[in-house]
């Protein structure tokens, strides 16, 4: 595995982007308006954003196995190895546990001091939720939760802790498969794309990511450079572009009957697009303002991540305990500036430093064993 792995692939952003949104638009409808007219109904009959994170998954497997994986299969000795790991798993938790168990502290916040309307779930409820959060399990407390009790208002850190998980076993596996490890790659994929996923299952799948890693492990090779769409027209781009995004919105909504293997179908389209960004030749979106505004969405989709349903919850509460009625699109454009806002204030003030922070340890950390530090992850 070759090539520039530490380069800031801005179509990757842009991808990022694209998800977030996907994943807030699809909250909007029962965490944020519960009323919403037949008309809207209708539109998230067929319209499943909760893609958006399976999307996430194939982009964390393919940036985070194109950064690390070159430092292994490069390690000359055991001890080299264990070297890059602790790093990559220092940066990966100074890069995401702060913000993340911030907001998990504000929520169990919130649902002590500003929870008249009871939005929120209770004191208790929350409570179980962050320790599931800090001790990533809340994919196996969402599991357990789901259909039976109210999870709490941190849901969404479900799928965080999957990606955790992922990058805690990710050098474990690669240590003890070494130079089988593609082939152990492609045995458990194989398994999680054709497996009919119940609850548990859902909650545990992994083929979106491991798809990431497979384009990782073959974006150094000539294959992968021949079969860039470099000849293709824009236009030929453009289309299959939309096309891949319209299909797995609709293959993964309420509104078509099949069900058993839809998370397989929309993680294979996820990696196309993925494969198509991984280029990054502009193949998502051409030049112009409106890829400027998801490149800028992509840099912050970590935190509006993580912002979005306290926002929306917040607004919920507030209007509730003022008593004020909003109109529906006011609601959903103030809802929406918000979160903008304040997921701008958390990459400033809280991810940007953690993450220099776990940059520099890596770096001191890298200077002492006389080695170069590990390539940045934009993860």
């Amino acid at each position: 595995m070759t090539g520039n792995s530490g380069e800031r692939l801005d179509c990757i952003e842009v991808l990022r982007g694209c998800a977030v949104l996907l994943v807030v638009v699809h909250h909007i409808n029962g965490n944020f308006i519960t009323n919403f007219p037949e008309e809207v109904n209708a539109f998230y009959k067929y319209f499943a954003g909760w893609v958006g994170v399976d999307l996430f998954f194939a982009i964390s497997g393919f940036v985070i196995s194109r950064s690390i994986l070159p430092k292994f299969l490069d390690a000359k000795s055991n001890n080299e190895f264990w070297h890059y790991a602790l790093n990559f798993w220092i940066k990966r938790a100074w890069r995401l546990l702060p913000s993340a168990w911030l907001w998990l502290f504000i929520l169990l916040g919130l649902s002590f001091v500003f929870n008249k309307s009871g939005v929120f779930g209770s004191v208790s409820t929350n409570l179980y939720a962050t320790i599931a959060g800090i001790l990533d399990f809340a994919n196996i407390r969402f599991a357990h939760a789901f259909g039976n009790y109210f999870y709490g208002a941190s849901f969404v850190h479900w799928s965080l802790s999957l990606e955790e998980q992922f990058y805690f076993f990710l050098p474990l596996v690669f240590f003890l498969s070494r130079r089988w490890f593609p082939l152990v790659v492609i045995v458990v994929l194989f398994q999680q794309l054709l497996s009919t996923k119940g609850l548990w299952e859902l909650a545990f799948r992994m083929d979106a990511i491991l798809l990431g890693v497979l384009l990782a492990l073959w974006s150094g090779s000539s294959s992968y450079r021949k079969l860039e769409p470099a000849n293709w027209s824009r236009g030929l781009i453009g289309l299959l572009v939309v096309v891949l995004f319209v299909c797995m919105l609709v293959i993964a909504s309420d509104g078509v009957a099949f069900k058993s293997h839809r998370t397989s179908i929309v993680a294979l389209l996820a990696i196309v697009l993925v494969w198509l960004a991984s280029y990054n030749k502009n193949y998502i979106l051409p030049q112009g303002r409106l890829l400027r505004i998801m490149k800028n969405l992509g840099r912050l989709s970590y935190a509006i991540y993580l912002v979005h349903i306290p926002v929306f919850f917040l607004i919920r509460e507030a209007t509730f305990r003022y008593d004020v009625t909003l109109p529906i699109a006011v609601s959903i454009l103030l809802s929406l500036f918000l979160t903008y806002c304040i997921a701008e204030l958390n990459f400033k003030f809280v991810e940007s430093p953690f993450r220099k922070k776990g940059a520099d340890i890596v770096k001191q950390r890298s200077l002492r064993f006389g080695r170069s530090p590990t390539p940045a992850v934009r993860g």
